[in-house]
């Protein structure tokens, strides 16, 4: 992997996040993949978990944050300002200076005037000290970064991690959306995370909205951001900007602001 980066071996997908309720896009995840010269295209998946507890996790995301800001100052030169969401690990973001880095990276793009960069905290290993950890989603916010828990109720996340971080976002695990039509124990998982999020003021996006039915049902309960594969699979940078054109200009949910739910 080492030597993946070092020879331009990775490459970003960018999946949209959207509005379901106005039919608008408001920003798009970062999906890393890996050209293998011997094995093809390998999905995160296959490589991020070898790595998760080792330093190389540091290089990638490093790497993944300055590609995406990149690619987000790009869209917002060309009249297509979206957000940028990267994944990133709790061991990266307690890294010493992490902050500092982050500041000087977003420096170049100021003049922009739009926020570009969004993190997405990962799930994969658990954080021993949230204290730090809060300060430093503190400092990320104090740069306009806003910050989200991704997976949100599967993995080390908790109850805990909620009520310590003052992230501006939950990611609900796509998990629990697929369960929604014939699950009545997700519907009501769905629905307690909806509720706590909209008490402690946290915004809700659901992962895995994989039919347009899924959409509605989230909508019905007031979730109204979403992503997924009803929406759009990841795609190319160059295929954002009329994709986007033409979600807005036809999107599968209508413009439903008068039937719906206020957005959670």
């Amino acid at each position: 992997m080492r030597h993946g980066l070092d020879a331009d071996q990775f490459i970003l997908a960018y999946q949209p996040k959207v509005d379901m309720r106005r039919g608008r896009v408001v920003g798009a995840e970062a999906l890393v993949r890996w050209q293998h010269p011997q094995r093809g295209v390998l999905q995160p998946a296959a490589f991020i978990p070898l790595i998760e507890d080792h330093a190389l996790v540091e290089h990638l995301d490093v790497w993944a944050v300055g590609e995406a800001l990149r690619q987000a100052a790009s869209w917002a030169a060309h009249r297509t300002p979206l957000p940028v969401s990267v994944n990133i690990s709790p061991r990266t973001l307690l890294q010493p200076g992490f902050a500092g880095r982050l500041a000087a990276a977003l420096q170049p793009h100021a003049q922009l005037g739009t926020p570009l960069l969004e993190l997405e905290i990962l799930e994969s290993t658990a954080i021993d000290d949230l204290t730090q950890m809060a300060g430093v989603v503190g400092q990320c916010e104090a740069l306009g970064v806003a910050t989200a828990l991704d997976d949100f109720g599967t993995g080390h996340a908790s109850l805990t991690w909620l009520r310590e971080l003052p992230v501006a976002a939950l990611k609900l695990d796509r998990s629990f959306v697929r369960g929604l039509l014939h699950n009545d124990a997700d519907r009501a998982i769905v629905q307690g995370i909806l509720f706590m999020a909209q008490r402690l003021g946290r915004l809700v996006i659901a992962e895995g909205v994989e039919s347009v039915a899924h959409g509605e049902a989230l909508l019905s309960l007031g979730c109204t951001l979403g992503q997924g594969f009803a929406i759009a699979r990841p795609m190319s940078p160059g295929e954002i900007p009329a994709w986007t054109t033409g979600f807005e200009g036809a999107p599968p949910w209508g413009r439903t602001e008068d039937i719906t739910k206020p957005e959670s």
